[in-house]
């Protein structure tokens, strides 16, 4: 059975007064049920779902109000370095935290992390023969690939739990982990 909108609206207003009572979605449910709403697991998910969509914007516009009036006391503390009883290297020192505090607001530091990947491959390249053979072919031509090849008779290896290794060229160099070496 369906609800009708001010039921929904009336419910939602409740169940955000029970979670703002630190209530888990669980117990607010129960409530809701007792208060004679319809609150099924589903039904208390999708209308925290819905509410959460309110929250994110009430967040970021707050959040953007915040940044916005630290902006302007930073400014405001940038025209106060010309007074001339702070000393010229204090000026300097204060200058730049204005602007270390300014770029951190407005999300411009640069990066302080590097990311390094690490590939395991078996050397021989035929994963990466094979990459470049199946190269565009559609999902049924992969499939009809895939089919062929477990059709086809050969000793049975043990496989390592996972994909297979990958193969990555730089340049005209294949990084091989294992050896350390480059083909």
């Amino acid at each position: 059975m369906k609800s009708d909108i001010a039921t929904i609206e009336a419910r939602r207003n409740r169940l955000l007064e029970l979670l703002s009572q630190g209530k888990s979605e669980v117990q607010a449910a129960e409530v809701l049920r007792a208060e004679g709403f319809p609150a099924s697991h589903d039904t208390v998910e999708r209308d925290v779902d819905k509410l959460a969509l309110g929250w994110r914007k009430t967040n970021a516009e707050a959040f953007e109000q915040h940044r916005a009036t630290q902006l302007a006391h930073l400014a405001d503390l940038r025209e106060q370095l010309v007074n001339p009883a702070i000393k010229p290297d204090r000026k300097i020192e204060l200058a730049l935290s204005i602007l270390d505090r300014e770029i951190e607001l407005l999300g411009t530091k640069a990066p302080s992390k590097s990311i390094t990947a690490t590939v395991n491959a078996d050397g021989t390249g035929r994963f990466h023969k094979f990459v470049q053979a199946a190269a565009g072919l559609s999902e049924a031509q992969l499939e009809r690939v895939f089919q062929f090849a477990a059709s086809l008779e050969r000793e049975q290896l043990t496989m390592p739990a996972g994909p297979p290794p990958l193969m990555l060229e730089v340049g005209t160099q294949v990084l091989v982990e294992k050896t350390g070496s480059a083909e």
